[in-house]
């Protein structure tokens, strides 16, 4: 068995003695479950158990917006593009623009609208 194997196999064991030693709220708890993950399959089955199908559509579509608008889409495109809301528009608009960098750091930089 190889050492990423290996890895993969005790990562969950290691999390949950982790989580335990260090009482450790839910938010770093989850940051936690996500670094510890090795494949997009990884990822999809967890986004699966922590959310609703709605909440996954709508993930999507956050993502899909922001990638839009980090490739210079205006409102009106990203819209036509996936289906998204003004609101929702904005909402993301304004974290790309004004959040964190979780967009960028995932998408890459682009200029946006």
């Amino acid at each position: 068995m190889g050492e990423v194997a290996i890895k993969a196999r005790l990562a969950p064991i290691l999390l949950w003695t982790w989580s335990i030693m260090q009482e450790i709220d839910g938010r770093q708890l989850l940051v936690a479950a996500l670094l510890s993950l090795e494949t997009p399959e990884d990822c999809a089955a967890l986004l699966q158990d922590l959310l609703t199908p709605g909440e996954i559509r709508a993930l999507e579509q956050r993502v899909a917006v922001a990638s839009a608008l980090l490739r210079g889409a205006t409102y009106e495109q990203a819209r036509a593009s996936t289906g998204a809301s003004a609101a929702t528009i904005s909402r993301v608009r304004r974290a790309i623009f004004h959040g964190r960098g979780g967009y960028r750091q995932v998408l890459g930089g682009g200029h946006g609208q």
